[in-house]
């Protein structure tokens, strides 16, 4: 694309690709309002004026073909358990059997030997554990036609999608469609966050009861039916229909006022409003700036699109909600490395990109810090991060975790403050007198200076390099490199492609460093981690909609 031509990366000049391309032509940029960070880059680089529109349309994504088998045969298999053994055993086999030829044996790393019944009450609950999981999973369903609304059933599909999580405080209007319904039903769960393969021992109303002809043993199964019932209550909503047979409760009054007012008519403003605004631009009027972000992550400010969007004040990042959520999956990562390995997470390497961090308000740093024990301070009034404290080894009760950060190319261009915020950090964290098991950041970083002192460099140089934990691709260019090779077919192991990633993105930055030349040091950061990761923060976008995130996690892997 245009803005990611070479050249740099703001203030460009005569020698910068985008603007010898484009010249004094206007550009007019139909986006999609929930991807602000490469938005920012088309204006960044290329003057764009954006035309935002909506994502595609969102559903559940239900279960078919082998999947819906298994999950009727687990059904089965359960309700047999207690009243005919001899045929539950048969069950157990036929399950086995499917979950073999779909392999999802190998998906869920279970093993071998699975026909005994001391195996099968282990890994039948995982099976239905993740076939609950893909069973609630929000999916797109088709494309945005720009211009358009989503109408009828994908309409309703996405009203609900927007209506699922809570927004702004939480409270009344802005509450949870399906926690309002499980409070006003008086089910005593959280239908967004629980096990959804626990049994289930709670009520069963028969207004839920009646939605489904399928067993109701399980929280998925309490989930599934409150978002039938929230998908025919909104159906009617926006019918105009009156609403006589409700279960009473405050919340879901606001919340059902809310759609009929508020969610609905700025849903069905999207497609008038994409429309006009092109025209506006392309009769060289003024088109109304918006804010941008993912609606079904509660941005309901979002709406309608048509609009210029703009994004966040990066001075602001990352943001007390981003800390709090950065945090928590901080302590779930360090939790499931902890079950699965039988010991604590020390080396850790995380992709982070800047569109990401725009959407969320900085998540994965936060995140990133959080892991290292590291928390931000905001300046009473305004909000804005002008600093950290350390939180003590005793507060954590778990070791630090060496983080080492592979940035994007627009993160790199948009977020100076953060990698400076991220590096002073790492400085401290690596000057902390602490115990080596807990504080492996510092004893490698002691490490590595001692080891380059001993190369031949002074004091300084050693503990700046030892001290490197950001990496990207030099200034000016963008990607990790590794789609070229792939398109051009210059590889021919795993190997080659891990090369071609550490040298597309082996320069540091940090406080002292705009690009430094480090391939080496990147490789020996990316050698000692127990872990890749790279966080997926919404739901409107998935793994095969870019070959950025095989690029970025799947290069690391490679290199690690």
């Amino acid at each position: 694309n245009l803005e990611w031509l070479p050249g740099k990366g703001v203030g460009l000049s005569r020698t910068c690709w985008p603007d010898a391309v484009l010249g004094a032509m206007p550009n007019i940029y139909p986006f999609i309002v929930n991807d602000p960070g490469e938005g920012a880059q088309a204006k960044r680089r290329t003057q764009a004026v954006i035309i935002d529109h909506l994502m595609p349309p969102l559903t559940r994504a239900e279960t078919y073909g082998p999947l819906r088998n298994l999950e009727l045969l687990a059904d089965e298999f359960y309700e047999a358990q207690m009243l005919d053994p001899r045929r539950a055993r048969e069950l157990q086999r036929d399950i086995l059997e499917l979950v073999r030829e779909t392999h999802i044996d190998r998906e869920l790393a279970l093993g071998e030997n699975l026909d005994s019944d001391a195996d099968a009450a282990l890994w039948l609950p995982r099976l239905d554990t993740y076939l609950c999981d893909l069973k609630e999973s929000q999916i797109r369903d088709g494309l945005h036609i720009f211009g358009q609304s989503p109408q009828g059933r994908l309409r309703i599909d996405t009203l609900l999608a927007l209506l699922r999580i809570p927004r702004g405080d939480g409270r009344g209007a802005q509450s949870s469609l399906l926690r309002a319904l499980s409070k006003a039903f008086e089910l005593d769960f959280d239908p967004l966050n629980c096990e959804l393969a626990e049994p289930w021992t709670g009520p069963r109303p028969a207004a839920l009861q009646a939605l489904s002809s399928d067993p109701w043993r399980s929280a998925g199964d309490a989930r599934e039916r409150l978002e039938l019932y929230a998908a025919i209550l909104i159906e009617r909503v926006t019918q105009g229909e009156a609403l006589t047979d409700l279960p009473a409760h405050d919340d879901l009054a606001q919340i059902l006022d809310s759609l009929r007012d508020v969610v609905a008519p700025r849903l069905d403003a999207c497609g008038p409003g994409e429309m006009q605004g092109m025209l506006d631009a392309l009769s060289g009027r003024f088109v109304p700036a918006g804010p941008s972000g993912a609606p079904s992550r509660g941005r309901l400010d979002v709406l309608p699109t048509g609009r210029n969007f703009f994004t966040v004040d990066v001075r602001n990042l990352p943001t007390t909600t981003a800390w709090r959520i950065g945090f928590q999956s901080a302590d779930l990562l360090l939790e499931r490395h902890l079950q699965d390995h039988g010991d604590h997470l020390r080396q850790l390497g995380l992709s982070v990109w800047g569109t990401a961090t725009m959407r969320t308000g900085g998540d994965d740093i936060a995140q990133a810090m959080a892991l290292m024990g590291v928390r931000p301070v905001w300046a009473t009034g305004s909000q804005r991060v002008d600093d950290f404290e350390i939180l003590p080894i005793s507060l954590l009760d778990r070791p630090r975790v060496d983080v080492t950060l592979r940035v994007s190319g627009f993160f790199r261009d948009a977020f100076a403050n953060l990698i400076k915020l991220f590096d002073a950090a790492v400085q401290a964290v690596a000057a902390l007198d602490e115990p080596d098991d807990m504080n492996p950041l510092a004893a490698r970083v002691r490490e590595e200076r001692q080891g380059f002192i001993a190369e031949g460099l002074n004091k300084d140089e050693a503990a700046r390099q030892a001290g490197w934990r950001i990496f990207g691709a030099k200034p000016g260019a963008y990607g990790a490199g590794v789609q070229g090779a792939i398109d051009g077919r210059l590889w021919q192991s795993r190997d080659d492609l891990a090369e071609v990633y550490l040298n597309w993105g082996g320069y540091a930055y940090g406080a002292a460093d705009e690009g430094t030349p480090a391939r080496q040091r990147f490789a020996q950061r990316l050698f000692q981690v127990q872990a890749v990761l790279q966080n997926q923060d919404n739901r409107e976008h998935d793994l095969l909609d870019s070959n950025d995130y095989y690029q970025f996690q799947g290069g690391m892997l490679a290199a690690s």
